[in-house]
């Protein structure tokens, strides 16, 4: 028989239980080191597959349009233009946006000095993260992964994703990515190209609005709005619902 734990309220639970409580909700230093040890222990296979599979030859030929050539938004007033007018849909409370897939810095730096909000931006391309810090000077960028994204869980309270989750060569897996960095409650507004760029040789998983719906059904997401750009693009905006799927 599983044993059983008196709270302070004299109710009774099973120790089990309140353990799993507590670890959820740390409070103390040696909580929090036997919460990291077990989540460390449990990401271990997906880290192992990480450290075995990306830097090797089948992710840099994933990868290699990414590598080879970058987004040069700052000289392409057709994509400022697409920025701009997306960008008329993030929440108005939110402070904290990941742009995730920032190309060069242009959005970045136009979220921070015109919408004034604080903002990190997120590319996989080394060009791109050296274009930006040349450019412009101001902005916070980091260089990665979209599958695997370096930041803690609920640092953002939206994600801003314009034309880039059709790179990803495991969307699932990137959706419940965003899901994790987002806060509570939290925001992703994610700009997708439609099926006529489905043969495109950079593009792997475009999907159709049905495909997002479902996706976004598996990730605890909800449609909050949804849209088609002038060039024909789907968007939308989905707040978080509850923590992703093994989360």
């Amino acid at each position: 028989m599983m044993s059983q734990y008196v709270d302070s309220c004299g109710c009774n639970r099973s120790f089990l239980g309140y353990l799993k409580k507590r670890l959820r909700n740390p409070r103390n230093p040696l909580e929090r080191v036997i919460k990291n040890s077990l989540v460390m222990i449990r990401d271990f296979p997906y880290g192992l597959y990480l450290a075995l599979v990306f830097p090797s030859r089948k992710w840099r030929r994933y990868y290699r349009h990414a590598i080879n050539e970058y987004n040069a938004t700052t000289v392409w007033p057709d994509a400022q233009a697409q920025h701009t007018e997306l960008l008329k849909n993030l929440p108005s409370n939110c402070s904290r946006i990941l742009d995730l897939g920032c190309g060069d810095g242009w959005s970045l730096n136009y979220i921070m000095k015109t919408l004034g909000k604080d903002v990190v931006g997120f590319t996989c391309n080394p060009r791109e993260l050296r274009f930006a810090r040349c450019h412009y000077p101001g902005v916070k960028i980091r260089f990665g992964d979209m599958h695997a994204l370096p930041f803690g869980d609920g640092e953002f309270d939206t994600v801003y994703c314009r034309e880039t989750y059709e790179h990803s060569i495991a969307p699932y897996i990137a959706m419940c990515e965003m899901n994790r960095v987002l806060c509570t409650n939290g925001y992703l507004l994610i700009n997708i190209p439609d099926e006529r760029w489905l043969k495109h040789h950079s593009h792997f998983s475009v999907l159709t609005e049905s495909q997002m719906m479902e996706m976004f059904r598996k990730c605890r997401f909800e449609t909050a709005k949804k849209g088609r750009t002038p060039a024909g693009h789907y968007w939308y905006l989905a707040q978080k619902t509850g923590p992703a799927p093994g989360r």
